[in-house]
């Protein structure tokens, strides 16, 4: 039997004044996003090979920001916080790979990438160590049969064909750099730890002058990622002091939700092509002054309040 939500919880219908407000508000993202198809499938240049790893950054970057639109048209501001956090971590990581060493981060993003890869084929190849610590791991938790439908002849297979990618002579530097980090680290490795990097997301950001938005924005946003924000914005009081849950799909911040998509936006783009396509950064200069024009005036204001 079908169920209907109770709308005291769930405003899933919502007037046509309000509709149409949100979809414009979701109209600048989308523009964004659409631009940003342009811009990732310019050609790739041969002499920067960093653009494979730069242009799957902006691909998941357009991904992240999309589904912000789509979020916003449906009223949804709580959950953008999580996509607006990931666009901002593929935002320092654009700007760190061209920071310095940039061919060597590069590097470091296949090789650490390649590396966790085989870990976790190494946990579904039933010849080894690490399969049997899975097996022994999910049976204490009786979630699932663990190894069931596994083809091990193809899993060696694929472990074969990593290891034989991380013996490329173009990635020794980056493989006896991550060898170095791994003896004085204890923990997990990331890319950006290798050749002179950071030890975080807040050290990157220090690095690249962008610590005011990683205090102010980042760590707001975290606390919607990690699941600590159940307070703030869920709860209203009326005139008498009675408490009651926000609805969910409440539509209100969602102007300046939409903003900071297109800032970020923005910012990685207008980076991108600086340091990627320098030759067509008159073409950017010019998309980003008609675009900017637009959305700040539309969305420098809450349409929807309450």
């Amino acid at each position: 039997m079908a169920i209907k939500e109770n709308d005291e919880i769930l405003i899933r219908e919502k007037d046509q004044n309000i509709q149409n407000i949100l979809k414009r508000y979701s109209y600048y993202v989308e523009q964004a996003v659409n631009y940003g198809t342009h811009i990732l499938l310019w050609p790739y240049k041969e002499d920067r090979p960093e653009l494979n790893v730069i242009k799957l950054y902006l691909r998941y970057f357009l991904d992240m920001l999309d589904a912000v639109s789509v979020l916003i048209k449906a009223g949804s501001a709580e959950p953008a916080k999580s996509l607006l956090r990931s666009a901002f971590e593929i935002n320092l990581s654009i700007h760190f790979i061209y920071d310095k060493n940039t061919s060597l981060r590069a590097d470091a993003f296949w090789v650490v990438e390649k590396i966790n890869q085989l870990k976790e084929l190494e946990k579904m190849n039933p010849k080894g160590k690490a399969y049997k610590q899975a097996k022994n791991n999910f049976s204490k938790e009786s979630i699932i049969n663990f190894g069931s439908g596994i083809n091990g002849k193809n899993i060696r297979a694929q472990i074969k064909e990593v290891e034989e990618y991380l013996k490329s002579p173009e990635l020794q530097s980056a493989v006896d750099e991550y060898n170095r980090i791994k003896q004085g680290k204890s923990g997990k490795i990331y890319w950006y730890n290798l050749f002179d990097g950071v030890d975080s997301i807040e050290s990157m950001a220090r690095v690249l002058n962008k610590y005011t938005f990683y205090e102010i924005l980042y760590r707001h946003w975290s606390k919607a990622v990690h699941g600590n924000n159940i307070m703030k914005d869920k709860i209203y009081f009326d005139r008498d002091g009675n408490s009651y849950l926000v609805p969910l799909r409440h539509p209100v911040h969602l102007a300046w939700t939409a903003k900071m998509a297109c800032n970020l936006a923005i910012n990685t783009f207008g980076y991108y092509v600086q340091r990627s396509y320098p030759e067509r950064i008159e073409e950017y200069n010019n998309w980003q002054a008609e675009f900017t024009g637009d959305y700040e005036i539309d969305l420098g204001h809450e349409y929807i309040t309450g």
